[in-house]
């Protein structure tokens, strides 16, 4: 029995549902909280040393990082490969999955900091403002990735499609549109009407739903390349008053070992 822990704001876990849909298998999903709806579970703590979704139990087996459980999707159930035949193609859906899973969505969580969780904060214009200015920067260099293809890797849909549609699909509701790139725009409708692709798009709908409903205080998480783009842009001292506010948090620290070792 497969099961995967996720929340449908983080686009690694819809990357990872939307494989498991791609590849036909059958699975359960436990919802764990994030920007302060809870955090994760004690259960999600002991299963992953970072507390981070998205987690795939399959049997006894439990894998943490996207890219991780992709891989091992991949591996174990080949049926409806995700990944190209040729060598070079699967090289390259590798690093532009990766791309997505770090410079770009460094971007996008930029605009949601921005717009959504921290919209009051000072620099909160500023960082939304940069994040998007990036965000159109990477759908150009996207666009030119496709060229003439109908997915990144030639005709059949590949892991990097999903990473990147897992993003894309994300900064809509924050109004950054990606309409003045038409190849890629032509790409995100092929793979919206698709069932996974409709399927995600939904969950993000209503995840932005909630969060715009809801009266609590969100809370934000920054590590890697989301605290590189602060510093970057120059907009540390975004960071370090969310910090000081109590609203931004970290991922954890390993246990301490016992004293004596």
């Amino acid at each position: 029995m497969i099961i995967l822990f996720w929340n449908p704001f983080s686009p690694y876990s819809r990357k990872v549902k939307m494989a498991l849909d791609h590849k036909g298998l059958v699975y359960s999903c436990v919802m764990e909280g994030l920007f302060g709806e809870g955090g994760a579970s004690a259960e999600l703590k002991l299963k992953s040393p970072r507390g981070e979704v998205p987690i795939l139990q399959d049997g006894d087996r439990v894998i943490w990082d996207s890219r991780v459980i992709c891989e091992y999707l991949e591996e174990a159930y080949p049926a409806n490969p995700m990944l190209p035949a040729e060598p070079g193609q699967r090289a390259r859906s590798r690093q532009l999955e990766a791309l997505c899973d770090s410079t770009l969505d460094a971007a996008i969580y930029a605009v949601f900091a921005g717009k959504v969780i921290c919209k009051d904060a000072p620099l909160a214009s500023a960082m939304a403002a940069q994040g998007a200015d990036e965000v159109r920067a990477l759908a150009a260099q996207f666009e030119r990735e496709l060229g003439s293809q109908r997915f990144l890797c030639g005709d059949r849909l590949c892991l990097a499609d999903i990473a990147l549609y897992a993003q894309l699909v994300g900064v809509v509701p924050l109004g950054v549109a990606v309409d003045a790139f038409p190849t890629l725009s032509a790409w995100m409708r092929r793979i919206r009407q698709t069932p996974i692709g409709e399927q995600d798009a939904v969950a993000v709908e209503e995840a932005f739903a909630r969060a715009r409903a809801s009266t609590k205080q969100l809370r934000h998480q920054w590590r890697g390349e989301r605290i590189e783009f602060a510093f970057r842009h120059g907009l540390e001292a975004f960071l370090d008053g969310e910090v000081q506010r109590g609203r931004a948090y970290f991922p954890p620290s390993p246990p301490a070992l016992p004293n004596g070792q």
